[in-house]
């Protein structure tokens, strides 16, 4: 059976679209609002429409395939292979550890790649909306644009794994957890 074709993923697609769509629908109202309330000027309401114009002309079916592609080939460039990148960026935050004991390690280590994983799914996300639209939920253009978010969900995840022991458990759980093998990544868990 294919990834894309399991009833989880399907109901998950569904709630995504009905909260764009929600989403949408408030963006819209809010606009009118603000007009009536005399928020917006007409120079500013033809700037947005505008820019909704360009917007929906970025989004045809090759454009959000190529725009995908660009993305897997970022994600692919910063993270070839997942459980070496996370062995590398826990390697260089115990590097940063100062040699007392007590001090904490250079926490942009890990804060740097997540932010870049997550400027990546942000792109990614509306992409995926787009071309499911166009070619529905089991084409194998939908489980391409799933398969990408569902690799960047996981490295999120896993670097989400680490912060979490640095930031509430402590370093010292965060060993122990290692060197059992219990993090998310040495598991081989994929989100």
């Amino acid at each position: 059976m294919s990834l894309c074709k399991t009833q989880g993923q399907y109901t998950a697609k569904v709630a995504r679209a009905s909260h764009h769509q929600a989403i949408t629908r408030d963006i819209g109202n809010s606009k009118a609002l603000a007009k009536a309330l005399g928020y917006e000027d007409d120079a500013t309401a033809s700037e947005m429409e505008a820019d909704d114009d360009k917007n929906d002309q970025l989004f045809n079916l090759p454009e959000c395939l190529l725009a995908i592609k660009d993305i897997k080939d970022k994600m692919l460039a910063l993270v070839p292979e997942p459980y070496a990148f996370m062995e590398d960026v826990l390697s260089q935050y115990v590097k940063s550890l100062s040699d007392d004991g007590n001090g904490k390690g250079d926490i942009l280590i890990i804060d740097t790649p997540k932010l870049k994983v997550e400027a990546l799914l942000h792109c990614a996300i509306p992409m995926q909306d787009q071309i499911m639209d166009f070619c529905g939920v089991s084409a194998a253009e939908s489980c391409a644009a799933e398969s990408v978010l569902c690799y960047l969900n996981t490295m999120l995840g896993y670097l989400d794994d680490i912060q979490y022991f640095l930031n509430i458990e402590g370093i010292t759980k965060l060993t122990v957890a290692h060197s059992m093998g219990e993090l998310m990544y040495q598991k081989g868990i994929y989100i």
